[in-house]
């Protein structure tokens, strides 16, 4: 065989393999972009889609351009629908999940300034924390986002390992809704039970600077039982220059704006009032609240912490129904908190007489400070369990 035919057989052969493994990525579609091909036992469950979402869910935000969508973290990702009828108007618009796992006030706020700049923005749903929302420099973060090259799609190491992941992970199931809703760990009841159990619980709440409660844990739970602290009105200090920066572009570009601030399991909310002031939470939602009323920005903001029975379900024998964690909350909760935000159900008492959802005004967090405080010393005295159960939680976790 002459040098020049042997050339050329490896050429071709290396053509010929190129192709194949394309082609491979191309049906498999590890990435969850093309989306043409749904092959029960090949690409059904797109198991890959969480680990590249960062890279994917801009690319699909730019194509698909929604006019109604979903920003936070994990939770919200977790927690809300985007095919909720009141995000979609009753089906008849097109709607995302753009909540990214991990994602910090930073993520968050450049993945609203993104599609403030590529989609056609109508109604926004927006999960956070009660914690600084400064202004960001999104110059790198924008650079990187939205562009995607077909090269790492078919021809990548990233893409053909992930190929071989998709095709040998079918039994796992799918990580996400097409419209980018995450399951996290909805189909594992075991592992979500043992998320509640003892020091698993505590870990996921506590920080390095908690040492102190974790070691007196069962003494602060009992000196906080009628815990009721007095409500001052607190300073306008607090870094919140990026929601103010975020709101006046939703303002100019006729965006309605629902935030949310996410709760978390009653135990948990428990146990951060035991080792903490009780005041600090409510002192972020007044300044929150007080910025939306200097907004010119069609801009509620919800809170659905308290001691309703969505908050207070226990989880045992993995039949937990709304909750993943301590924090993260399944859609089944979610799908109730966007009906009471949109109007479909009232904001009124549950079974456990606290009220689920309030619309916080500044001169209203005054009176619902009061009303959980109210609650919780009620709550606590005709269920003793509760703090029992709590003391239970924290003891695998107390430091020596």
């Amino acid at each position: 065989m002459s040098a020049k035919i042997y050339s050329v057989s490896c050429l071709a052969a290396l053509l010929c393999l190129l192709a194949l493994t394309a082609l491979m990525n191309r049906i498999v579609d590890p990435f969850w972009y093309y989306r043409d091909f749904n092959i029960a036992g090949i690409n059904e469950a797109r198991t890959e889609f969480a680990r590249y979402e960062r890279h994917i869910k801009p690319v699909l935000l730019m194509e698909q351009r929604p006019r109604a969508l979903i920003f936070g973290s994990s939770y919200s990702e977790i927690g809300f629908e985007p095919l909720h009828p009141a995000l979609t108007q009753g089906g008849q618009e097109s709607s995302y999940n753009f909540a990214m796992a991990g994602a910090d006030w930073a993520r968050v706020y450049c993945n609203v300034i993104f599609a403030l700049r590529h989609t056609d923005l109508k109604r926004a749903v927006i999960g956070i924390h009660t914690r600084p929302m400064p202004a960001v420099d999104c110059k790198s973060q924008l650079a990187d986002m939205g562009e995607i090259s077909q090269f790492s799609l078919l021809l990548s190491k990233i893409a053909l390992k992930s190929s071989w992941r998709t095709l040998h992970k079918q039994k796992q199931g799918p990580s996400h809704t097409p419209q980018g809703r995450y399951f996290y760990n909805l189909h594992k009841r075991d592992r979500i039970e043992a998320l509640f159990e003892g020091g698993n619980f505590a870990r996921r709440i506590f920080s390095g600077e908690d040492g102190g409660c974790r070691r007196d844990a069962a003494g602060k739970i009992a000196a906080s039982r009628d815990f009721s602290p007095t409500w001052n009105k607190p300073g306008d200090s607090g870094d919140l220059e990026g929601l103010r920066e975020l709101l006046r572009r939703f303002a100019e570009s006729g965006v309605e704006v629902k935030l949310v601030v996410y709760p978390v399991h009653a135990l948990a909310e428990e146990l951060e009032i035991v080792c903490g002031d009780g005041l600090g939470r409510w002192h972020a939602l007044w300044r929150i609240a007080h910025l939306l009323e200097q907004s010119k920005a069609s801009a509620e903001l919800w809170d659905f912490q308290g001691l309703s029975d969505f908050l207070v379900e226990p989880v045992k024998n993995n039949q937990t129904l709304y909750w993943q964690d301590s924090g993260h909350f399944n859609v089944e909760m979610g799908n109730k908190m966007l009906d009471v935000i949109y109007g479909g159900e009232p904001a009124g008492p549950s079974l456990g007489g606290d009220r689920f959802g309030v619309r916080l005004t500044a001169a209203g967090v005054a009176e619902r400070f009061a009303d959980f405080f109210s609650h919780r010393r009620a709550y606590i005295a005709a269920h003793p369990g509760f703090h029992e159960a709590l003391a239970g939680l924290m003891a695998p976790y107390r430091q020596p």
